[in-house]
């Protein structure tokens, strides 16, 4: 018997963990696949759907992943959904690598607050419900994190708005991951000290449309 396939794991990419997800068949063999948040493709280097649909800022201006509408209801059996979920900060400028983050993901501003993040990722599940056929599939990466030294539940809050859509959960994954360096000085130079777990890992949720 092959080992098992488990929950908590430290895929090397999040190539491999959509890899797990297809021998699971949570992706299959003649599913129409749509990416709304496509990116560079890097999800698909390890496994990749023969019906795979693709959409980003990059190769489709006009597109936003948090309506679809180019897409008529119930045309996809799979929605595989990496939105940005982590807020940018309430700075008035951000850096080029986020906002080519922004843009690869179909928005046109980065959202600077957990809320609005939030808003946006809410309104992509609607969006895929939409276009979801009966008993599709939706693969959605989230994450909780801390944000202005507050903890933001992005995980609770995802679980809920799918529920609240009509989403059935029927599978949750942690994908385990290293940490960035911790600064270990406030901007008044004091030293910093923690307050909350550091996260080393993001969620995905499995949904199925009834």
């Amino acid at each position: 018997m092959p080992d098992p396939i488990l929950a908590a794991s430290d895929w090397p990419t999040n190539a491999a963990l959509i890899a797990d997800c297809a021998k699971l068949n949570y992706i299959r063999v003649n599913d129409k696949v749509l990416d709304p948040t496509y990116g560079r493709g890097l999800w698909w280097t390890d496994y990749r759907p023969e019906h795979l649909t693709e959409r980003d800022r990059k190769t489709h201006p006009e597109w936003d992943f948090r309506k679809m509408d180019e897409f008529a209801d119930a045309t996809f059996h799979c929605v595989a959904f990496d939105p940005p979920y982590v807020a940018q900060g309430g700075r008035k400028t951000i850096g080029a690598k986020a906002q080519d983050f922004a843009d690869r993901f179909g928005m046109v501003d980065c959202a600077p607050t957990p809320p609005t993040v939030q808003a946006d990722i809410e309104a992509g599940m609607r969006a895929s419900y939409r276009v979801l056929k009966r008993r599709g599939r939706l693969l959605m990466k989230c994450k909780s994190y801390i944000s202005g030294g507050k903890f933001f539940p992005g995980v609770h809050y995802c679980v809920v708005a799918g529920w609240e859509t009509g989403f059935l959960l029927v599978d949750e994954v942690v994908h385990l991951a290293g940490t960035g360096p911790q600064p270990g000085k406030n901007l008044d130079g004091s030293t910093r000290r923690q307050a909350h777990f550091r996260s080393n890992f993001s969620t995905m949720l499995v949904f199925r449309k009834p």
